[in-house]
Formats: structure tokens, C-alpha cells, sequence
């Protein structure tokens, strides 16, 4: 009888030490869980953050690319504007040398029999006014492959004549092959001027 006293004093005794335990492990089981779960939402999140990164810096370099892009286009533009408007100039030049040279070639041999002016070789202004304004007419309406497609509208904008020289100043437009952005004008107002002579060759 003592010793089935003391087995049921000892169960009681045992019996909760296995609920403190139980509970124990369940509770250790809990925390090493969570810690677990709020360790795995740590590495979502870091990783969530480290792709948003990611995502932002493809996005600027995107942005610089298309902005180089579009700095590049638009130097290229400026550039090919720039070369149509010389190349229109040296053009219009040379437009202007032909006419003064076609307009010394009008001389005023009645002055120059008489011996009339001081000069060896006098011109007919009028005459070679004529003639200046007949050259840059039949340019404008020439299909030869010398007259630039830059160059429009080449008018005569001065005439001098005096003796045995003449003076020609002349403007033109020069189209733009890209106009600017916001002008109303797809041309460059340019403008020559040449002073030209007859002498006696000797």
C-alpha cells in the first residue's frame, strides 16, 4: 500500500512536468516558426526592394539613352541645315559672278570710238543691266544640274555702273532642309555681292 502511494504521488509529480514541457516545445515550435516566417518575409522584402532598384535604374538608363538619342538627331539636323545654307551661298555666288561677268561684256563702242568716258573699255549700262537680269532669269528657270536645290528665288537687289566696272549685289533664299522647330520660315535670307571690269587686253 506505501508503494502504490508513493507511484501515485510520483505520477502526480511527473505529470505536469510532461505539460510543462509539452508546452514548451510547443511554444519553442512557435517561435522558431515565426522566425522563420518573419525571416522569409525579410528576404521577400529585401528582394522586393533590390528589384524595384533594379527597375528604377533600367528605367533612367532608358531615359539618358532616349535623351542622347534625341540631342544627336537633333545636331545632326542643325548640321545639315548649316551645310544647305553654305552650299547655298557659295551658289548664289557664283550666280552673281556670271551675271557680272556676262554684263562687262556689254560695251558702249560708240562711246568707246568716240573716245568719250576716260576709260579704255566703257560699258552700256544699260545694256548690261539687261543682260544681268536676262542670267539670273534664265538661271532660275534652268534644269541644269550646276543650280542647287537649296537656292530659290535669286532677285537682283543693286546695280552700279560707272566707266568700266559694275557692281551686283543679289539675294536668295536658302531652304532648310529640316526647318526649325516653331519657325514659320523653312528658308535663310542670303544675299552676294560682286564687282566685276572691262579692261583691253594688251
Amino acid at each position: 500500500l506505501a508503494m502504490a502511494v508513493r507511484i501515485s504521488n510520483a505520477s502526480r509529480i511527473v505529470e505536469p512536468l510532461l505539460k510543462f514541457k509539452s508546452s514548451a516545445l510547443r511554444a519553442a515550435s512557435g517561435l522558431r516558426a515565426a522566425s522563420g516566417l518573419r525571416a522569409a518575409s525579410g528576404l521577400r522584402a529585401v528582394s522586393g526592394v533590390r528589384q524595384l532598384r533594379a527597375y528604377e535604374e533600367r528605367g533612367s538608363i532608358s531615359v539618358l539613352t532616349i535623351g542622347f538619342f534625341l540631342l544627336a538627331v537633333a545636331m545632326l539636323m542643325i548640321i545639315t541645315d548649316i551645310g544647305a545654307v553654305i552650299v547655298a551661298k557659295r551658289s548664289l555666288v557664283q550666280v552673281t559672278e556670271s551675271a557680272a561677268i556676262r554684263a562687262t561684256h556689254q560695251l558702249d563702242l560708240g562711246s568707246y570710238y568716240r573716245g568719250d568716258g576716260g576709260v579704255d573699255i566703257p560699258i552700256n549700262c544699260a545694256v548690261a543691266l539687261s543682260s544681268v537680269s536676262d542670267e539670273l532669269r534664265q538661271w532660275s528657270t534652268s534644269h541644269s544640274e550646276m543650280k542647287r536645290k537649296e537656292l530659290q528665288r535669286v532677285e537682283l537687289l543693286d546695280f552700279s555702273c560707272s566707266g568700266n566696272r559694275i557692281e551686283l549685289s543679289t539675294s536668295a533664299q536658302a531652304v532648310l532642309p529640316f526647318p526649325m522647330p516653331g519657325s514659320a520660315l523653312p528658308y535663310v535670307e542670303i544675299g552676294a555681292s560682286v564687282a566685276a571690269e572691262s579692261n583691253r587686253k594688251r
